[in-house]
């Protein structure tokens, strides 16, 4: 899948990293492995909802998502408010709690997978052992169905957090610190660019 111009594809979406400029969460407690796990694979949590704390925030301002360590999708209620009205997907929050630090935060946990991947025509290491993909060196998606959620994991490659061009368009239109987005024919894990 490939356009002419940035924007008119898909993309990764991912929180900004710690040498962005924003500031960056370097502690996060009361999210236990299981259902870090369940998150990343876009997985219904049972309540009780666990009680997630951020702290040890570097220095500058909170981008939007914020920045933390395991690469969650963790939103202001602003945000919040866009991806509800926008992003016509499954999404169950969890609030958490920023130490040191004022706003409203959730944990996105996006519930849609599509399946898309191409694994013909992309390049891919798997290792069941490990969890699945542990390395890429070229990731092709197959057409999207038009009903589509705006935002969605890649059903067989949970990790990737997919956003659609008229959600992004949004985002970048509201929030300086949308994120990255990856564009997916540039996308790699465990190789270098």
């Amino acid at each position: 899948m490939t356009a002419s111009r940035r924007g008119e594809s898909p993309a990764i979406w991912r929180p900004f990293g710690p040498d962005w400029g924003w500031a960056f969460a370097e502690e996060m407690n009361g999210l236990s492995s299981r259902k870090f796990a369940a998150i990343v694979e876009g997985r219904r949590l049972k309540a009780p909802l666990p009680r997630v704390t951020y702290g040890g925030f570097t220095a500058g301002p909170l981008s939007d998502p914020l920045a933390e360590p395991g690469g969650l999708l963790v939103v202001s209620s602003r945000l919040q408010e866009v991806l509800d009205r926008e992003a016509k997907a499954h999404i169950q929050y969890i609030p958490v709690k920023l130490k040191g630090r004022s706003g409203r935060y959730s944990i996105a946990n996006v519930l849609d997978s599509v399946d898309c991947l191409d694994r013909g025509a992309s390049r891919l290491i798997e290792d069941p052992d490990a969890g699945g993909i542990t390395r890429v060196k070229k990731l092709v998606l197959t057409e999207l169905p038009g009903a589509s959620p705006e935002l969605f994991h890649v059903e067989g490659f949970e990790q990737l957090l997919i956003i659609r061009p008229r959600l992004r368009a949004a985002l970048e239109r509201d929030f300086p610190s949308a994120g990255n987005f990856i564009p997916i024919a540039r996308f790699k894990l465990g190789y270098l660019p």
